[in-house]
């Protein structure tokens, strides 16, 4: 202790030279200072004094004793720290800007560089491979600058403008090769660098994010706009439980069980809206939606739908009721406001703009096709034009994985996985489907099955009384709007607040035991996953039987594909029996399957002959 620090007795009374100081000592929240800079030269006065500085002493070597022990322990961690990325298990850690910091307190003391990065962060999404290599990227500059006399060393991090100006020259550089993909979650994209290939399925992954200015070293290698976030990827886990099709029919049964779920209330849980309302269809019409939804993949691609009638019978609204289920983070698309690009992969920005069917994961809902086509024919451009643009869906359709780029040194590998449906009232003057041969391009209506709103389905949408259901309660629509980790917990919990109000009256609700899982994304996913062991030879046969139906052009158009989408149905119709009546779980296809698909068939074709169209009135724009 300094003489300008020595208490002075006089205004402690009698008290010694070493009760003073440990009175003081106790008064202080840091000891640190105080405890280092005691002297023990004053005589003892008392015996109690010679006990006050042992237990001084001690206290100062046990300090000093830690401190050693702490920056051994530093420099042992240090020592262990290799150079690329380094993922520490830290609580200190817990965001990117206390793992910055203490990346740079610790690269200090040390000799090489490394780049620390935590996984508390965790977002999910559908990956998209921006390059086809791996990409090295800058994660730490080493920089010096002389100020007078001193060299002032300092480190540049990956969110850090480095301008050689101010910061001074560089020195060294840790970079680091990764790949690279972008994804979008809850509205929001992300860059993510990974070590590991990361697929092509939507996943879920924990790592540390990153906020990104358009002014940093990292920006401009990636030609980003604006503020980004880059996520570095430490794991990758399947967002969804996928189960096999024994696991499926035993938590369909367990479904059951708990809420009565069967055949007819899953039809009213996919089309309840969020408006409280369950808009219904006519039979023909809800077996096929449900069909394609439950179907999985047959030569490699999925059933899409193009519905199309006359307005006011509820295509959109089933549109926005499957939207309610499915939350895309792509919504709906508006095709009456956008034009034929929005739909497939532009490349003006880097990295490339996948399109809106791209962003879809699991369905791309399309509403109104052919005011986006209305609008092209009005600017006077030609029919051939139309069909080039609509032809460039041929491969998202088909669910092909290709390499995409331009000129610009801007590539991607698109991973289509979204079943498409198209929700569209027709052409002005164009009465029926035949008429819009032609305009819609044939290659791409060949890789769609045309659902027509016929008299049948007109007149149940017109008679039909909405019924309502109860969705109110803590979990409204406003839940959805929560982000973060806990969104998609809310998700779950609100869909499957749905489909227990369609199933069991309101009051047996709090009695139920929630699922973990989302309900309709299990089933949905799971059935995903395979197809059905059917006689292709025979659904052959039966598609041949309602090609020989069609019209000309249809009839060559739909000649090659038709057994696709009969597949698909007749998959998708097996399915649902299975899930909701039968519970088997060998997906066996009876007769009643088979002539179920021969009704159905024969109802689409027939269909094509209805008009489409408001009798007597052209001007429907």
């Amino acid at each position: 202790m300094t003489k300008k620090e020595e208490p002075k007795k006089e205004e402690n009374g009698n008290k010694t030279h070493y009760e003073i100081i440990l009175e003081e000592l106790n008064k202080l929240d840091n000891k640190k200072e105080y405890l280092m800079n005691i002297s023990f030269e004053e005589p003892i006065e008392k015996e109690s004094d010679a006990i006050i500085i042992k237990e001084l002493m001690m206290a100062r070597d046990l300090y000093k004793s830690n401190v050693l022990k702490n920056i051994d322990k530093n420099k042992e961690e240090i020592d262990s720290y290799h150079t690329g990325v380094n993922w520490v298990d830290d609580l200190y850690c817990s965001t990117w800007k206390k793992t910055k910091r203490k990346n740079y307190s610790q690269l200090k003391g040390s000799d090489h560089l490394f780049f620390l990065a935590h996984n508390n962060d965790e977002i999910e999404g559908k990956p998209q491979l921006v390059n086809d290599v791996k990409m090295r990227m800058p994660l730490i500059t080493k920089t010096e600058k002389k100020v007078k006399d001193d060299l002032i060393v300092g480190y540049k991090f990956i969110d850090d403008k480095y301008d050689k100006r101010t910061d001074g020259y560089e020195v060294d550089v840790l970079d680091s090769s990764f790949w690279v993909y972008r994804t979008i979650c809850n509205g929001e994209e992300y860059i993510l660098f990974s070590k590991e290939d990361l697929g092509i399925e939507y996943s879920k992954f924990t790592g540390m994010e990153v906020k990104i200015n358009n002014l940093s070293e990292m920006s401009k290698n990636l030609k980003m706009r604006g503020i980004s976030k880059i996520f570095f990827v430490k794991e990758v886990k399947p967002s969804i439980i996928i189960y096999d099709q024994e696991q499926l029919i035993e938590f369909t049964k367990k479904v059951t069980e708990k809420i009565g779920l069967d055949k007819e209330k899953f039809l009213d849980f996919i089309f309840a809206h969020e408006d409280g309302r369950i808009y219904r269809h006519s039979e023909i019409y809800e077996l096929v939606r449900v069909a394609q939804l439950l179907s999985g993949k047959y030569e490699g691609y999925p059933l899409n739908i193009l519905n199309m009638g006359p307005p006011g019978k509820g295509k959109t609204c089933e549109l926005e009721a499957l939207d309610l289920k499915f939350k895309e983070s792509a919504g709906i698309l508006e095709a009456g406001n956008s034009t034929t690009k929005a739909l497939i992969p532009s490349f003006k920005e880097k990295p490339a703009n996948p399109g809106y069917i791209l962003r879809c994961r699991r369905v791309a809902l399309i509403d109104e096709l052919m005011k986006m086509v209305h609008k092209i024919m009005e600017y006077g451009r030609s029919d051939q034009r139309t069909q080039n643009h609509l032809q460039e869906l041929n491969p998202l359709l088909e669910h092909k994985v290709r390499g995409m780029g331009s000129g610009n040194d801007n590539f991607f590998i698109t991973n289509p996985t979204a079943k498409v449906i198209f929700a569209t009232n027709p052409l002005p003057g164009k009465r029926n489907i035949y008429q819009h041969v032609g305009v819609i391009d044939e290659s791409m209506l060949s890789r769609i099955i045309i659902l027509i709103q016929d008299d049948d389905e007109k007149n149940f949408v017109d008679k039909n009384i909405p019924r309502k259901y109860n969705l109110k309660g803590e979990n409204t629509k406003n839940t959805l709007k929560i982000t973060g980790n806990t969104q998609q917990h809310t998700y779950i919990y609100y869909i499957n607040h749905i489909l227990y109000q369609v199933c069991v009256p309101s009051e047996l609700i709090p009695l139920i035991e929630p699922f973990e899982e989302n309900i309709f994304m299990t089933i949905y996913d799971s059935c995903q996953n395979f197809v059905c062991n059917l006689d292709e030879k025979r659904i052959n046969e039966i598609s041949n039987k309602y090609v020989k139906e069609m019209k000309e052009p249809l009839k060559t158009i739909f000649q090659k594909r038709m057994m696709h989408h009969s597949f698909l149905i007749l998959d998708g119709l097996v399915k649902f029996r299975c899930l909701f009546e039968d519970f088997d779980d060998k997906f066996v296809v009876k007769e009643e399957d088979y002539a179920l698909l021969e009704r159905i068939l024969l109802k689409i074709v027939r269909s094509w002959d209805c008009r489409v169209d408001i009798a007597h009135d052209e001007g429907m724009f």
